[in-house]
């Protein structure tokens, strides 16, 4: 319904500016009029030590889950199988057609069709669409991953943890901060939850409120520096484990951010530690062995 739909954007806006979804309650009141306060954002219980982060998938393999968290909260699961199903249920609630609108504009997989093949596609409560669950852990995390961001946007995956089973811990510990696939981040900082306020490079202060607008920053500068073309062949031979990280093709990307007016791009699809990381191996790149070494962060207050 339009109440539905225009409830959704609010929600979306506001965890989009504070990294979670407000209470629905808060925003229903709001849009009554009955609140001229902004949503309040749900206070949530951190998952446990132990859990796996998520924005690098190829590291279930051999795993057995016990559950997921979203948002704080807990959502038990018996197998891989259960996980995305269960995922697509939760981001469909109140919203099945919106949830279809914004899943219908994903490349490739994971394909929710309108109708079931084989008994491999489970069918996603009140949308209409099925959904694969014959493929690997690894690839349905990162198809499940793949699903929150289109429907609630890239910061929402924040949120997104894995708890494999036989490691469980008080629901009320906090969750230890550690960056994707568990490596630490450059020079020992960890940026994970934390929100830049700038970078500075070469003595100069460079705003930037997103830790993408710190890759992009970083890479304008480059090519400001070295010239598009010196910079594309230094950039593109850093990839990640499965993909291409900078590329002339957007399409090549998940997420790509454009440099240069969009005549290059730099994947935008990672944590925050990712992202630093990126940043320096550009500079090192393209400037040398220590290219780097004046390259810093300043978190915001």
């Amino acid at each position: 319904t339009y109440g539905d739909t225009l409830h959704d954007l609010l929600a979306e806006a506001v965890a989009v500016e504070a990294g979670r979804r407000p209470e629905r309650e808060a925003v229903h009141r709001f849009l009554l009029g009955e609140s001229a306060a902004p949503p309040r954002i749900a206070e949530i219980d951190h998952p446990p030590p132990g859990m796996m982060d998520t924005s690098d998938p190829a590291i279930f393999k051999g795993l057995r889950p016990a559950a997921f968290w979203l948002d704080g909260s807990r959502h038990e699961i018996r197998s891989w199988r259960g996980l995305l199903p269960r995922m697509c249920d939760l981001l469909a609630r109140g919203a099945p057609s919106e949830f279809v609108r914004r899943t219908e504009r994903l490349g490739g997989q994971p394909s929710l069709r309108p109708s079931a093949p084989t008994l491999d596609w489970i069918r996603i409560r009140d949308t209409g669409r099925y959904v694969n669950v014959n493929i690997t852990a690894d690839k349905i995390v990162e198809r499940a991953r793949r699903v929150l961001i289109a429907v609630r946007g890239q910061q929402a995956a924040d949120s997104f943890t894995i708890e494999p089973a036989g490691r469980t811990a008080p629901a009320n510990r906090p969750r230890p901060v550690r960056s994707r696939a568990g490596r630490p981040s450059p020079g020992g900082a960890d940026y994970t939850g934390k929100q830049p306020g700038a970078f500075r490079l070469d003595g100069v202060r460079h705003e930037a409120t997103r830790w993408r607008a710190v890759l992009a920053g970083t890479c304008e500068l480059l090519v400001q520096e070295a010239g598009l073309r010196r910079f594309a062949q230094a950039v593109e031979p850093i990839r990640g484990k499965r993909r291409v990280l900078f590329s002339a093709d957007r399409s090549q990307l998940f997420m790509p951010i454009a440099i240069a007016g969009g005549d290059f791009f730099a994947e935008g699809n990672l944590s925050a530690n990712d992202t630093v990381r990126r940043a320096r191996e550009a500079l090192v790149a393209v400037r040398g062995p220590h290219g780097a070494e004046s390259f810093a962060i300043e978190l915001a207050e």
